[in-house]
Order: C-alpha cells, then structure tokens, then sequence
C-alpha cells in the first residue's frame, strides 16, 4: 500500500489551481512524507456552486454570483475530489522571509497567489511551508469522498478507515491508481 494525502482546499483556491495559476500551496504544516507524493484534492463546500456540464457533457460545477445566480466561471467540486497532483517538493518559511531554494520572494508569492504578509496572517504562530504543485490533473467528474480509504496513524504504522468526512486541513489516504 501506497499512502498520499487529500488536502482539503477552498473553491477559490481549486478554481486558481485548475486554471495553472497557482503552483504552490501554503499550509501550516506537512505529511511525513518524502517527496514527490501525490496529493488528491478535495473542494471544500460552498452554496454559490451549480452542476453545469462542458461542451463533450462532462460535469462541470461552476462559482455561482451570490446576487445573480448566474455561472461566473471556473470548475468546481462542491464536496468532491476534483483532481490530484504530485508534491515534488516544500518551500520552507522562516520569520520574517521564506527560505526560497528557488525564484525571487515576488515569484514565490505569485506562484502562492498570496503576498508575504498573507502568508505571515495565515500561520502567525508557526512556520509555514509552501507545497510545490506539479503534474497537475483535473478529473472529467469530480469523485466522491467515499470512493477513498483513510489511513489513521497507528503505533505501529496505519490502519485502514472509510472517510467519513473530510480532512480540515490534509490526511493521509491510500493512494489509488485507477482515476
């Protein structure tokens, strides 16, 4: 058994994702994991979304305008695993600036989409790592959560559990190959 991890992430965040733009997650912490490793990710709720279907009819859900109701863009999971992707590597953060192994900290904050300070307000108490995104995939129909088996650590290693809900921040998850 392979373990991964499934991430929970807000719409707004998967939509930025999916679109490319954003190639590094910031999270307060991070799997004991040694990468690369693949992560699967979950969109959390939000009320604003609707089911829409693409062009060859696959599901697509879509950010909804609160005041209209009228589809604004972006794909969108609603409660499902929308896609996964392999984190090659953690950008660590220190007070005051990030640790960069690569790019400038302008370059890291715009591959985060947040700014320095967001970061800082985000963890104010700890250290804050950056997970590098890559290989990237968007399913053509968002899965369900129960269609993942959790893995609670154990004394002696995990134990296998059915997901009951998702993880507030990340879990770890069996990894699967058959998506």
């Amino acid at each position: 058994m392979k373990k991964a991890v499934l991430i929970s992430i807000r719409p707004e965040w998967c939509q930025k994702i999916a679109s490319g733009e954003k190639t590094i997650e910031v999270r307060k912490n991070r799997p004991k994991l040694a990468p690369p490793f693949k992560c699967y990710i979950y969109c959390t709720r939000d009320k604003h979304l609707a089911f829409m279907q693409n062009q060859t009819g696959a599901n697509l859900i879509a950010c909804m305008d609160a005041e209209t109701a009228i589809p604004v863009g972006g794909f969108m999971g609603n409660g499902k695993i929308i896609g996964e992707f392999m984190c090659k590597g953690f950008i660590p953060f220190s007070k005051g600036r990030p640790c960069f192994v690569t790019g400038t900290p302008e370059e890291i904050e715009r591959m985060a989409c947040l700014t320095r300070k967001e970061i800082w307000e985000y963890a104010p108490q700890g250290n804050p790592i950056g997970w590098r995104i890559t290989d990237l995939v968007i399913y053509d129909a968002p899965r369900e959560l129960s269609e993942f088996t959790g893995l609670r650590t154990e004394e002696n290693g995990f134990e296998l559990r059915t997901l009951e809900r998702p993880p507030q921040s990340w879990c770890y998850v069996e990894e699967r190959h058959d998506l």
